[in-house]
């Protein structure tokens, strides 16, 4: 998970001294990033969103259409369907302020 650095200029090198001919230090610190869709101190984790060992499938849950399963695939909500769990099956079409499979729940902001 870690990219290989090859060039020199990734490398910052500081020197640290003090008003003494016997101290003398000098510090390099390796800059490097994690691969893409890693993270983490040691890049051994998974970016938000991505799943699977390697990291490589990606699945953002939609609220109300679908989550995702821990190895990253889409679980529809109850009665969507579809690829993007877009397509709502026995589903009613309720008249409005009214909502749920038999209409018979009061829509979001009716009473």
């Amino acid at each position: 998970p870690f990219n290989e650095i090859t060039d020199t200029n990734q490398w910052v090198s500081r020197q640290l001294s003090f008003n003494s001919p016997y101290w003398y230090f000098k510090v390099e610190i390796k800059i490097s990033k994690c691969d893409p869709n890693f993270e983490g101190k040691g890049c051994n984790y998974c970016s938000d969103n991505y799943y699977t060992r390697t990291c490589n499938k990606y699945c953002k849950p939609i609220q109300g259409n679908y989550t995702c399963s821990a190895e990253g695939d889409k679980k529809c909500a109850e009665h969507k369907t579809g690829e993007n769990c877009d397509v709502c099956e026995n589903c009613d079409v309720c008249e409005v302020g009214w909502a749920g499979l038999d209409c018979m729940e009061c829509a979001d902001n009716y009473y």
